[in-house]
C-alpha cells in the first residue's frame, strides 16, 4: 500500500512550511455622517446634494444641532425669540445623548418670565448637569443644576423652574463615562409654576393662591383633609393626642412628618453649610449659595411663641473682620460661642479657625504657627470636656485623611488668645480616610457613619461602614455597616438611635442601575444593641429627597434644613418619632421603626427613658469628677454638649470652562457658555474666541456672534461665492469648509493655520494631524518609518530595527508552523505591503510553502482575494536574490522550493522572501464585537470539531472488593488504552521536544452535565519528548484528529478571519 506522502514527509522530518494570510475587508466609516437625505429628514438642517435624493446627499446641520438628521443638539441654539403664551420643547435629541456633549440655548421674550416644565430628565449622576440661567448668559443667577433621575416617587412631575427675567440661558455640559436617554423640557412665556396647581391666579408670571394653599405653585395645602380630627391653624393643623402629621391622620406611634414655615429675614437656599444649636435656638452657618455670599452669613433660628409650625428667621448683623463664605467647613458651640473650623472657598481649603461671640457678633480670627490647624473640607467636628474635636477630612496636602485633632483647652478660654492643635495618636481598629461623612457624639464615643474613601489614586468611592471613637482612650472601634452606601448625608442621636437622612447614593461608574442622586433614606443605629434598621416611609406632600442638608436636633425632634435636590432648598422639615404605648405585643414593640426607643415591660411597650438608666452622672457641675488625665480649670464654665452633625460637601460640580483661546472655530466656541465668536472683517471664517456674552463685546474688534456664527466659514482658507459655500480652497487644504490638508500633507488648517508636508521618505503617503507617518508596510514605527516594530518580532532582514535607504521589515515565519494575518484594526486602513522571510534550518531537505489570501463578502464568509500581488525571492543574506514568483494575483499559491538548486539551510545563509503588496481600497475593519480571534502572528490556530453526544463516564459507585477481578486487572496492565486525540503539537526549535494540547472533560458528580455557569471542557498541555517513535506516533495521532474531523459535518465558523 502505497504511504500518504504527507505522512511520509513528517516520519522522515522533512520540514514543511505552511502559510496562510487571511486579510479581512470593510469599509471605513466616514466622520462625516452621510445618508440619503430628502427636505423631510433634515429635521433642523438642509439637504445638500447635486440633486434631492441623491445617494450623496446629507444634511447640513442648522447653528446649534448635529448628526446626520441633524437632531442632536451641539454648541448653541441660536437666540430663540419668543411671544408672551409661546410653548416650545428642549431638548437633547432622540435616544441617549452622546458623550462629551456641549450644548446651549438663549431664549428671549418680551413676556416677564418663562417657566420650564420637566417631562423627562436621565442623565449620569453628579457629572452631566443641565444648568438653568436666570439671565442672558452663566454670570447670572442660576436657579436650577439639574443631573441624575428626576422622578418623584409618587409619580407627580417636579416642580417647574420659573424665571424673573425675560432672558434664560440654558447649558447641557456631559462627559465621557456613560450617557442615558437625556432630557425633554417644556417652556411656555409668561406662565405661572404648575398653573398655580389649579389652586390659584396666575398673574405676571406669580400666583395668587387661593385661602388654604401656600407655595411658590400653591401645591402646599396648609390644612389637608381640614386637618380630619384636628383644628386648622394659619400654619398647619393643631392634632389631638394620639394624632399627628399634616393633616392628623396618622397615628402618633407612626413616627410623623411636616413642614415648617419660615417667617422673618430672607434665608437663601444653601447646601454645604453648618449648624449648631444652643437650647432652643438653632444657628445656620455659611454654606454654598447660587447668589455667591462674599462673607460667611450666620441666621438664627427661633420657634415663633404663637405659632405651632412656624421658625422666625434672623440675619445676625457683623462687622469688622469675618471669614469668607465657606462651605464644607464645620461648627461646634461652646460657652456663648461657634468655632468654625476648615471648609472651602473658591476652590481652596482653608487651614483657619474662626471664633464668633455670639453676644457681641463679632468674628475672631485664631492662630498659632507652631501649632498650626491641618486643612480640610468635609470634616465634623465636636466638643467634648473643654476640647473640640475634628474628624477626619479631605486634605489638599495628604488627601483623604483619618486624622484626628484635637484642640487644646487654650481654645476655650477666654483670657488667652492662641491656642494650639495637635494630631491624636489612635489606637484601634484601622479606619480609612474619608470626607463628606457624618458624626455624632453619644456618651463617650463618637459615631462617625458613610462617607467617601479612597478607590484608588484618581477615584474615590461610597461607603457603608460605621465606626466609634471613644473619647477617653482615643480608640477607634469598627461597628456593623448598614448596606446603605451613603455621603453627603446628616445624622442626629435621638432615643438611643442614630437617625440618618438623606445623602447622595449614586455609585454607578460604567451604566447607570436607576439610582437616583438625591436621596429620601432614614435609617436608624440602636446604639445599644448594635442594630441596623430601615424606618418608615416618609408621608409627605412633596418629596424631601436631598443631599448637603443639615440636621439637628431640639425637644427630642429631629429638624433637616437646606440641602441639594436639582435646586437649593431653604426649607426646614420636622420629623417627630413616634409613641411606644399604642404597641400591643413584645414583638411589635421590639420591631418599631419610628424612630423611638421602645422597651416591652409588664405586658406594656414603654418609651426608655435613658436619663434613667444613665448612671455615676452629677446633677451639678460643682459636683463633677475630673478624670486624671485632665487638670482643674479654676474657673466656672458652663459646658454644654451639643450634636451638631454638618453633612458639609459641595452640592454639584463646578461648571467646568476652559479658555476660549483654545477653540478655532466658531461652532466650537460656543459650546462653552462664556465664550463667543469674533469674526474677522475679511469674512473668510477667520477670527477669534474670546470671553463675552449676549450683546456686544467691547474688545472684538470685528463682528460678535454670541447666538450664531457667520455664514461663510472657509477658516480663512477661502471667499464665499454665494455667503456660505466656500470658493476653491488654497492649496494645500480641502474640504467644504478648507478643514482638511490635502493628500501628503498633515496640520490642523482652522482659523487660519497652515499646512506642512509629510516627511516620511517615501514610505507612506500620507501622515496624521501631528506629521506622524502612515506608514505603508506593516512592521514600520517611529515618525518617519523609519525603524522596524521588534517587539512585534519584525526587522530589517539583518536582525537589525533602522531601515536605510530602500530597506523595509520582514517578520520572521517560523518553519513547520501555519500563520494567519489579520488586517482588522483602523490603523491597518493605510496598509499596502507586507514582508516575510524564513530561514530554513535544515540543509538537506526541500521547503514546501502555500499561501492563500482571503476577504469577506457581506455576508462575513472568505472569499478569494485577487485585490493583493505576491512576490517570491530566494537569496543568501544580502546577495542578489532569485526570483521564483513576481507580482502573482494572491489566491492560492503553493510551491516547493528545491534545496539542492537552491541551496537553502543555515549552512548557505540562504532566506525566502515574501512580498505581499498592493492591497487596495478601501480596507475591512471588522467591529471588534465580530471578531473572535486577535491578530496571531506569533501562534498557529485552527477550527477543531468536537463529537460531545456520547455520554459521559459515570461515576463509580464503592464496591465490596474482589480479589479475583483484581488479578484479572493486573494481568490487563499492558492493555493498551484508548488515546486522547491532540489538537495541537507545538515543537521547540530543536525538535527535540514539544508541547501537546489535549481536550479533557472536567468531573461532572452524579450528573450527565456539569452544573449551570460552570465549564465541562477544559484545555491540557504537557512537555513532550519528540524522538524516532515519540514524534512519529503524536503527529500521527494528530493526523488521524484532524482526518476525523474532515470526515464529520463542518461546523459553522465561529468567527470571520479563522481558516485552517
Amino acid at each position: 500500500m502505497k504511504k500518504s506522502p504527507h505522512l511520509s514527509l513528517i516520519r522522515s522530518h522533512i520540514i514543511v512550511f505552511f502559510f496562510i494570510i487571511v486579510i479581512t475587508q470593510s469599509k471605513i466609516a466616514d466622520t462625516v455622517s452621510r445618508n440619503t437625505c430628502n427636505e423631510h429628514n433634515c429635521l433642523n438642517g438642509k439637504c445638500v446634494s447635486p440633486s434631492i435624493g441623491d445617494e450623496n446627499s446629507f444634511c447640513e446641520c442648522f447653528q446649534g444641532f448635529t448628526g446626520a438628521k441633524c437632531d442632536r443638539c451641539y454648541g448653541r441654539v441660536s437666540n430663540i425669540t419668543l411671544k408672551p403664551g409661546q410653548t416650545g420643547v428642549i431638548t437633547d435629541g432622540p435616544g441617549n445623548y452622546t458623550f462629551n456633549t456641549k450644548c446651549s440655548w438663549l431664549l428671549q421674550t418680551t413676556g416677564p418670565n418663562i417657566r420650564f416644565r420637566i417631562d423627562k430628565f436621565q442623565t449620569e449622576c453628579g457629572w452631566d448637569h443641565l444648568y438653568i440661567f436666570d439671565g442672558a448668559n452663566q454670570n447670572k443667577e442660576l436657579i436650577g443644576a439639574l443631573s441624575g433621575i428626576l422622578l418623584d416617587p409618587k409619580g407627580n412631575k417636579m416642580s417647574d423652574f420659573v424665571t424673573t427675567t425675560n432672558t434664560t440661558f440654558i447649558h447641557f455640559f456631559s462627559d465621557a463615562a456613560y450617557n442615558m436617554s437625556g432630557f425633554r423640557i417644556h417652556y411656555e412665556v409668561e406662565a405661572c409654576p404648575s398653573d398655580c396647581s389649579n389652586r390659584g391666579k396666575c398673574w405676571l408670571g406669580k400666583c395668587i393662591c387661593d385661602s388654604g394653599f401656600s407655595g411658590e405653585d400653591c401645591s402646599f395645602e396648609i390644612c389637608p383633609n381640614n386637618c380630619s380630627l384636628g383644628e386648622c391653624r394659619p400654619d398647619g393643623c393643631k392634632c389631638p393626642h394620639g394624632y399627628a402629621g399634616e393633616a392628623c391622620n396618622q397615628s402618633s406611634s407612626d413616627g410623623t412628618w411636616r413642614k415648617f414655615m419660615i417667617e422673618g429675614d430672607d434665608v437663601v437656599g444653601r447646601a454645604s453649610h453648618a449648624t449648631a444649636t444652643e437650647s432652643d435656638d438653632i444657628y445656620i452657618v455659611g454654606g454654598e449659595t447660587w447668589q455667591k455670599e462674599e462673607y460667611t452669613e450666620i441666621f438664627k433660628f427661633k420657634k415663633n411663641t404663637t405659632l405651632d409650625y412656624t421658625y422666625s428667621s434672623q440675619k445676625i448683623k457683623v462687622s469688622d473682620t469675618r471669614p469668607k463664605s465657606v462651605y464644607d467647613h464645620a461648627v461646634s458651640y461652646f460657652a456663648d460661642n461657634l468655632y468654625m473650623t476648615g471648609g472651602s472657598y473658591n476652590q481652596e481649603t482653608k487651614d483657619e479657625v474662626w471664633k464668633f461671640d455670639i453676644k457681641k457678633s463679632k468674628w475672631e480670627a485664631l492662630s498659632n504657627p507652631s501649632h498650626p490647624f491641618l486643612a480640610v473640607k468635609g470634616h465634623t467636628s465636636h466638643i467634648f470636656g473643654e476640647k473640640l474635636y475634628i474628624f477626619l477630612g479631605f486634605s489638599p496636602k495628604f488627601g483623604y485623611v483619618n486624622w484626628v485633632q484635637e484642640f487644646c483647652v487654650y481654645l476655650l478660654l477666654p483670657f488667652l488668645e492662641n491656642f494650639s492643635c495637635e494630631r491624636l495618636q489612635v489606637r484601634g481598629a484601622r479606619i480609612l480616610g474619608r470626607y463628606r461623612h457624618s458624626s455624632v457624639i453619644y456618651e463617650n464615643n463618637v459615631y462617625v457613619y458613610g462617607g467617601l474613601i479612597a478607590r484608588d489614586v484618581k477615584n474615590s468611592k461610597l461607603v457603608d461602614e460605621l465606626y466609634s471613637f471613644n473619647l477617653l482612650n482615643h480608640t477607634w472601634t469598627k461597628l456593623p455597616s448598614s448596606g446603605k452606601l451613603s455621603y453627603l448625608h446628616s445624622a442626629v442621636v435621638i432615643n438611643d438611635q442614630m437617625l440618618i437622612f438623606g445623602g447622595n447614593i449614586h455609585s454607578d461608574t460604567v451604566s447607570s442601575t436607576g439610582v437616583k442622586c438625591h436621596s429620601s433614606t432614614f435609617i436608624s443605629y440602636k446604639l445599644k444593641c448594635e442594630k441596623w434598621t430601615v424606618l418608615n416611609p416618609i408621608k409627605l406632600q412633596y418629596d424631601i429627597s436631598r443631599y448637603g442638608h443639615t440636621a439637628f436636633t431640639t425637644e427630642s425632634k429631629m429638624f433637616i434644613f437646606g440641602g441639594f435636590g436639582s435646586r437649593l432648598k431653604n426649607d426646614l422639615i420636622e420629623f417627630t418619632p413616634g409613641t411606644c404605648k399604642n404597641f400591643k405585643t413584645k414583638a411589635e414593640c421590639f420591631n418599631a421603626n419610628t424612630g423611638s426607643n421602645c422597651v416591652f415591660a409588664d405586658g406594656i411597650c414603654w418609651h426608655r427613658d435613658l436619663a434613667k438608666d444613665t448612671k455615676n452622672l452629677s446633677e451639678k457641675i460643682s459636683e463633677c469628677k475630673q478624670p486624671d488625665v485632665y487638670m482643674p480649670i479654676p474657673i466656672l464654665l458652663i459646658i454644654l454638649m451639643v450634636n451638631v452633625s454638618n453633612g458639609s460637601a459641595m452640592l454639584i460640580n463646578v461648571l467646568v470652562m476652559y479658555n476660549c483661546n483654545h477653540y478655532q472655530n466658531c461652532s466650537s466656541c460656543q459650546t462653552q457658555p462664556h465664550c463667543g465668536w469674533c469674526n474677522n472683517k475679511a469674512n473668510t471664517g477667520k477670527g477669534k474666541c474670546m470671553e463675552g456674552n449676549f450683546g456686544k463685546n467691547q474688545q472684538c474688534q470685528g463682528d460678535w456672534f454670541y447666538s450664531s456664527c457667520p455664514d461663510c466659514q472657509c477658516n480663512g482658507h477661502a471667499s464665499c461665492d454665494d455667503g456660505s459655500n466656500c470658493d476653491e480652497c488654497d492649496d494645500p487644504m480641502e474640504g467644504r469648509r478648507c478643514e482638511k490638508c490635502g493628500k501628503g500633507f498633515y496640520g490642523l488648517p482652522f482659523n487660519g493655520q497652515k499646512c506642512k508636508k509629510c516627511e516620511c521618505n517615501n514610505r507612506a503617503e500620507s501622515c496624521n494631524e501631528d506629521g506622524r507617518c502612515s506608514c505603508s508596510t506593516k512592521g514600520m514605527i517611529k515618525k518617519t518609518c523609519s525603524e522596524c516594530d521588534r517587539e512585534s518580532h519584525y526587522d530589517n532582514g539583518f536582525g537589525g530595527v533602522n531601515i536605510t535607504g530602500n530597506g523595509t521589515c520582514f517578520y520572521e515565519l517560523a518553519t513547520d508552523f501555519a500563520f494567519t494575518f489579520t488586517l482588522d484594526e483602523p490603523s491597518d486602513s493605510h496598509i499596502k505591503n507586507w514582508n516575510f522571510m524564513n530561514r530554513p534550518i535544515r540543509n538537506d531537505k526541500d521547503a514546501d510553502i502555500s499561501i492563500s489570501c482571503h476577504n469577506n463578502n457581506e455576508s462575513g464568509s472568505p472569499t478569494p482575494m485577487v485585490e493583493a500581488y505576491i512576490s517570491w525571492n530566494v537569496g543568501p543574506g544580502p546577495y542578489p536574490r532569485d526570483t521564483i514568483i513576481h507580482q502573482q494575483e494572491c489566491d492560492y499559491i503553493r510551491h516547493k522550493i528545491d534545496y539542492k538548486k537552491y541551496r537553502i539551510g543555515p549552512k548557505y545563509n540562504t532566506t525566502l522572501y515574501i512580498f505581499v503588496s498592493n492591497f487596495k481600497v478601501p480596507r475591512i475593519v471588522i467591529k471588534r464585537a465580530r471578531i473572535e480571534l486577535r491578530q496571531m502572528a506569533s501562534r498557529p490556530f485552527a477550527k477543531c470539531l468536537l463529537d460531545l453526544t456520547s455520554n459521559p463516564v459515570k461515576v463509580i459507585q464503592p464496591a465490596v472488593v474482589d480479589t479475583e477481578q483484581v488479578k484479572l486487572t493486573k494481568k490487563k496492565r499492558h492493555t493498551r488504552r484508548k488515546k486522547s486525540p491532540l489538537i495541537s503539537l507545538e515543537p521547540m526549535a530543536s525538535h527535540k521536544s514539544g508541547i501537546v494540547t489535549v481536550f479533557m472533560r472536567l468531573p461532572t458528580g452524579d450528573s450527565d452535565y456539569p452544573p449551570y455557569m460552570q465549564s465541562g471542557l477544559a484545555l491540557a498541555s504537557c512537555l513532550v519528548t519528540l524522538g524516532p517513535n515519540s514524534c512519529g506516533s503524536a503527529a500521527k495521532r494528530l493526523k488521524e484528529s484532524e482526518s476525523n474531523n474532515k470526515k464529520q459535518k463542518k461546523p459553522k465558523a465561529v468567527s470571520n478571519d479563522v481558516s485552517v
